[in-house]
């Protein structure tokens, strides 16, 4: 008998202020297990109904591109599929991905701080873009659609302990529809000095 791959991410968001960020960071970082910085440079290519991504990690010095087969604002589960590349063929796959995509998708980059820990089976990010500001990901990995229904009343359970409110679909689409018309929190990049910082414990 052969373990299910659990390649279906459930992920709900949640948007909040700085104070609350520094707040959860504190928390989280008392009562989680941190599982570590994980800070990133994101290429987003976006379809009408599904995601391509590659990811830069500045903090881990590593390189993927995702697949996933969902847009935000359109459910909270979808199929996700990852390849690991080498740092050294990360220019080469950001000129394939603008070959291969010129005049089909969206293009947006986005820089995250970000933080990952894990509490009471839920994989948290913490994080600050320059596009959704100060917000957290909440995220179960299932291998089965029967599953999905458990994992978002355990993320809603998680999320109520850390005292914020899970976004609606509607709210993640008015705030996706207003990254895509060019708002952001901030032109962050690596490297830049006006980089938020991470609280003090």
């Amino acid at each position: 008998m052969t373990n299910t791959p659990k390649n279906i991410e459930v992920e709900m968001r949640s948007q909040f202020s700085q104070d609350d960020y520094t707040r959860i960071y504190r928390y989280l970082m008392q009562n989680a297990q941190h599982l570590g910085a994980d800070d990133k440079e994101l290429h987003f290519y976006i379809y009408s109904d599904k995601l391509l991504k590659v990811a830069n990690n500045i903090t881990k010095q590593t390189a993927k591109i995702s697949l996933k087969l969902n847009r935000i604002g359109a459910g909270n589960d979808f199929e996700e599929f990852e390849i690991y590349i080498g740092k050294n063929e990360l220019e080469t796959a950001l000129k394939m991905m603008q070959i291969m995509t010129q005049d089909q998708v969206t293009y947006q980059y986005a820089y995250n701080i970000r933080d990952n820990f894990s509490y009471d089976g839920v994989e948290i990010a913490l994080k600050y873009s320059n596009t959704w500001g100060y917000h957290a990901e909440f995220e179960i990995m299932v291998g089965d659609t029967s599953h999905i229904s458990q994992a978002e009343n355990d993320i809603l359970l998680i999320a109520d302990k850390l005292g914020v409110s899970i976004m609606t679909q509607n709210e993640l689409k008015m705030v996706t529809l207003a990254i895509d018309t060019g708002y952001t929190q901030g032109k962050y990049t690596k490297g830049d000095t006006d980089l938020p910082t991470r609280p003090i414990i």
